[in-house]
This record gives structure tokens, C-alpha cells and sequence, in this order.
């Protein structure tokens, strides 16, 4: 089923979970009446009542997922930058408004997963560098 208008459902509540012995999931959902449409009631209500099925796509399970990864690559980018200054004589501090200044953030949470990742990269090869 698609959301109407791309827009995404939110603060859904899931209840009444169950696991039947064919390995199918069965719960019940409550939606907030802004967050679906006229077609989208009738669309649900027609496929209850006629026992057919939906294709529903969850995306919160995928944001979800990014946003768990994000939060690794960030505790691995605070450690990386940690383990530098120690290496390297620094002030972690210096190096976090240095980051901070160059990528115009408050935060390396308001960093772009892609600088993230480079800047993991790039702090690994410091280290190496460092160690040998």
C-alpha cells in the first residue's frame, strides 16, 4: 500500500502481536486519522472485508537501521578522533572545533554520513601512521 502523497505515517501504535505456527506475524495497528487517506481507509477497509491482501511497505525499520548505524559510525569517528589526539599530543577539544569549523556544524551528530565515513578513514590512516 502506498502512503498518500509519499508522506510517512507516524506514532503508530502495534498491539495485540501474535506468531502463529506458520511463522506469520498478526498484530493490529492504530493510525492517526491525519495520517491516512480517504482512499487509504477505503483500500484497508475493502481488503478486511474481502479477506485480499496489501503490499505495505514498513520504512521505519530501515530508518531505524540507518539510524543505529549512524550512531556507530559517530561513536567510531569520537573514538578514531580520541585515539589521535592521544597519539598525536592534541587537544581533543581543538580537534573537535577544528571538525567543527571546517564542516560548519555544532556537532559531529550534524555531520553528513559520507564525511563520516571519511573522516573515519582518514583518522584510521593517522593513527596507523602514528603506530608505526
Amino acid at each position: 500500500m502506498g502512503l498518500s502523497n509519499n508522506k510517512i505515517m507516524k506514532d503508530i501504535k502495534i498491539w495485540n502481536y501474535k506468531l502463529n505456527a506458520r511463522n506469520e506475524l498478526s498484530f493490529k495497528m492504530t493510525i492517526k486519522e491525519w495520517d491516512y487517506s480517504l482512499s487509504e481507509n477505503e483500500l484497508i477497509k475493502s481488503s478486511e472485508t474481502n479477506w485480499g491482501t496489501l503490499d505495505i511497505d514498513i520504512i521505519w525499520l530501515v530508518n531505524w537501521d540507518k539510524t543505529q548505524d549512524r550512531k556507530k559510525k559517530i561513536q567510531q569517528l569520537a573514538m578514531n578522533m580520541l585515539t589521535y589526539a592521544e597519539k598525536s599530543n592534541t587537544n581533543i577539544d581543538d580537534l573537535k572545533k577544528i571538525l567543527y569549523k571546517k564542516y560548519n556544524v555544532k556537532s559531529r551528530a550534524n555531520l553528513k554520513i559520507e564525511d563520516i565515513e571519511e573522516l573515519i578513514e582518514s583518522y584510521k590512516m593517522w593513527i596507523y601512521e602514528f603506530s608505526n
